[in-house]
């Protein structure tokens, strides 16, 4: 994963995040902090089910992002941790944040650059992949007829956004690792803004895929984070 510029970092409170970024980790945050009383505690992450994790991994997380070594996180604490590709690339139980729809979403849009021009890599094997894409991507908001092409990596999309835009699109199907997929799209007509679009909504559908695959490969044990 990439990491936003220094300056960014630095200025973090000072608008230099674009807003819809900003929303979602708010709404992130908000899911964390249950109590409603402007900070996360190891209790809260440790009660949230869809994280999944036991109490001392809780607490780990908490004192990576805790940047006062005040028992628990704010949301300036939240920002400058997930913003930092170590915790949610990296960490051991950081990664799971990911899980968190909202998060995952804003932190899409730092790397989005880096994705569209290399491709990324999903958990699954490539047939697995192939079939979700050729039996639910027309499913909301991808909403995206895929057909095989030529040969048994390769698949042809066509997409029409809420405007009626119309975008042709290939995606290719690459094995990895053994129950991996890279996974490679490109535009064949379309705006390129609409082609943009789609791509997140794309990264958004192999959400769990990604998430995954982030989970298994990171590295076990603690990272430097701070």
């Amino acid at each position: 994963g990439g990491r936003l510029p220094l300056a960014r970092l630095v200025n973090i409170f000072h608008f230099d995040l674009e807003r819809e970024m900003m929303d979602d980790l708010r709404r992130a945050f908000d899911k964390l902090d249950v109590n409603h009383n402007g900070v996360v505690t190891a209790e809260n992450v440790s009660a949230m089910p869809l994280l999944n994790l036991e109490p001392e991994e809780a607490k780990a997380l908490i004192e990576a992002m805790d940047s006062h070594k005040s028992g628990n996180v704010t949301f300036e604490d939240f920002v400058r941790a997930v913003m930092s590709a170590d915790l949610l690339q990296t960490h051991r139980i950081g990664s799971k944040l990911q899980r968190i729809r909202e998060l995952f979403d804003a932190v899409d849009r730092s790397c989005f650059l880096n994705y569209l021009n290399t491709g990324f890599t999903v958990a699954g094997f490539r047939e697995s992949i192939q079939t979700k894409l050729l039996q639910r991507g027309t499913e909301e908001p991808l909403r995206t007829t895929f057909d095989e092409g030529d040969g048994n990596t390769y698949l042809h999309g066509a997409h029409e956004d809420e405007q009626g835009r119309c975008l042709e699109v290939g995606v290719q199907l690459l094995p990895a690792a053994a129950g991996y997929t890279k996974v490679m799209s490109y535009r064949i007509c379309g705006r390129t803004e609409v082609f943009h679009a789609w791509f997140a909504k794309f990264r958004g559908f192999l959400h769990s895929e990604i998430v995954q695959c982030v989970e298994d490969t990171s590295v076990r044990g603690d990272s430097e984070l701070m």
